[in-house]
């Protein structure tokens, strides 16, 4: 690679350095624990696949072809649609901050195609793990593995396409959300379809369809030797499409204006006016003092404008029903019997405030960033600042239960009004804990955040990594209130102990209030440099 290229990954390493070294990395090492143990797993199943292709032979095993050919079909799932499952890039090339640079066009793309590979290591380290296991089967030719290289070139070029494509596609207002709503659909299809069953006809029609001549069927005959020109011929076939399609979608993603997607779609538009918006945006003004009433009535247009946040509120009642409506009911139907089906409503509620905490409650300054300091020098107290920002995330998330009860009664599923109040009461408790919990992070682990980007091109924060321990513990005083109620056979004991959790979750709330509030006054310096920071020309 010659001097732009190279000088272009050196940035990126150096970039990634740098943060590193910045102090306070404690959550940088509970991350890399976490990491460790999830890629030594993986590198585990590796082996194990090293071993079980290594040791069985493709002629005393007559299925050996097939979950071969299936593995592959995982494996080109999981790196094509994981990423858009997860509304996350990886790393990848931010190519608005490098037009202005004299690199070719072909070398960019041929960057973002090698970093696609950070998408894809769990499965790198699994198509190792089968590479080695082919090698060693006495049966297969020694020329034949290999050729799962091509299976992994093929893989990066189409998810390169893939990216730059969805990418447009979020940057349009009502495609998103279209968008969104597929990709969650096919994505959950599979575990619905493992769940629930198919009838027997559809079983016995898939399960005995040809799929050699797909890009994964014609891999794994091609990686066992079998049928070799046809296959080689198909896998060669199938990678120049994939590079085609790649440099398209990438050359028309390098000429996109985003600003003009976004002014065609709406973006460019305010959100005030009359009729409802006058009414969702300006009922501050009616219930609370200014700068109180400012403030929230500024951040709940921030919110609404945010690509980032839409797609997230979108996602909190689509995706997480389609998750866990198989989980909780499965092959049984609605029969209403057990612990995660009779409270399917109240899982539903507490993950989309989980999901809504990473853009509305544990980075409050990230949309911000610089214009964050106005908050120093403003005539404001940096309480009010914050409490502002709680009491709009709160009204949002109690907007998205109401549209995801709503949604549950209009499918008819089991959801009384009993339920329904046991799940706002119950998410009430969460979200006041989250909340505080979330004014630390703002102050103690703050990042900025694009609100116009749907996609998120950096990994979680250190503050999230902490939040993966700190979930269980948060949840123990609400499963005191469970337990209390199966003790005494009461709803009387639940919500008397809820209700104790909630006062608890209240004093929680003020004392972190009082500490986030003398912690931004005392590290105000540090917090403007981090929400200043960019993400280089490379986001990670």
């Amino acid at each position: 690679m010659d001097t732009p290229g190279a000088a272009i990954l050196w940035a990126q390493w150096r970039t990634i350095l740098n943060f590193y070294r910045k102090p306070q990395m404690g959550g940088y090492w509970v991350g890399t624990v976490v990491m460790a143990v999830w890629y030594f797993m993986l590198a585990g199943g590796g082996v194990g696949l090293a071993v079980l292709l290594g040791n069985v032979k493709p002629s005393e095993f007559a299925s050996f072809e097939f979950l071969l050919t299936f593995g592959l079909l995982a494996a080109f799932l999981y790196w094509q649609v994981v990423p858009v499952f997860l509304a996350s890039t990886g790393m990848s090339l931010d190519t608005r901050k490098l037009m202005v640079y004299p690199v070719p066009e072909r070398q960019l793309f041929l960057i973002e195609v090698m970093l696609r590979l950070s998408t894809g290591v769990e499965v790198l380290l699994l198509l190792t793990g089968a590479f080695v296991g082919l090698m060693r089967n006495p049966e297969i030719p020694g020329w034949a593995p290999p050729s799962l290289l091509l299976f992994v070139v093929f893989n990066l070029y189409l998810s390169a396409g893939i990216k730059d494509l969805v990418g447009r596609l979020m940057e349009r207002k009502g495609l998103r959300e279209l968008s969104v709503l597929v990709l969650v659909i096919l994505m959950v299809s599979p575990q619905m379809i493992a769940m629930m069953g198919l009838p027997a006809g559809v079983k016995s029609a898939l399960l005995n369809f040809n799929q050699s001549m797909f890009p994964w069927g014609a891999a794994a005959g091609l990686a066992m030797g079998r049928m070799p020109l046809l296959n080689l011929s198909l896998v060669i076939l199938y990678t120049i499409a994939a590079i085609w399609f790649g440099r398209w979608q990438f050359h028309r993603s390098l000429h996109f204006d985003v600003d003009a997607a976004r002014a065609q779609s709406g973006h460019g538009g305010t959100t005030t006016g009359a009729g409802w918006t006058a009414i969702l945006f300006r009922w501050p003004r009616h219930m609370f003092s200014d700068p109180l009433a400012a403030l929230v009535e500024k951040e709940m247009q921030t919110l609404a404008r945010s690509s980032r946040f839409r797609l997230v509120f979108f996602m909190g009642f689509t995706f997480g029903l389609v998750v866990w409506l198989p989980l909780a009911f499965g092959r049984n139907g609605l029969s209403q019997g057990g612990a995660m089906e009779s409270n399917f409503l109240t899982w539903i509620s507490v993950y989309s405030v989980m999901m809504l905490g990473e853009v509305a409650l544990f980075n409050s300054f990230g949309f911000d960033r610089t214009a964050a300091q106005f908050y120093w020098i403003a005539p404001v107290q940096l309480r009010t600042v914050l409490l502002a920002k709680n009491i709009t995330a709160s009204v949002y998330v109690f907007l998205e239960l109401i549209i995801i009860t709503v949604v549950c009664l209009i499918l008819r599923l089991p959801v009384s009004g009993f339920k329904i109040a046991e799940a706002f009461a119950v998410t009430t408790v969460m979200a006041v804990f989250f909340t505080g919990l979330g004014n630390l992070g703002t102050v103690y682990y703050p990042r900025s955040a694009n609100p116009q980007t749907s996609w998120r091109a950096r990994g979680g924060s250190k503050f999230q990594m902490w939040m993966l321990l700190v979930y269980p513990l948060l949840g123990v005083p609400v499963g005191l209130a469970y337990m209390a109620r199966y003790a005494f056979e009461s709803q009387l004991g639940f919500y008397g102990v809820l209700l104790l959790t909630f006062g608890f979750a209240l004093a929680f709330y003020w004392v972190a209030m009082d500490t986030a509030e003398q912690g931004a006054i005392e590290r105000k310096e540090q917090i403007l440099v981090a929400l200043s920071e960019g993400e280089g020309p490379i986001g990670s």
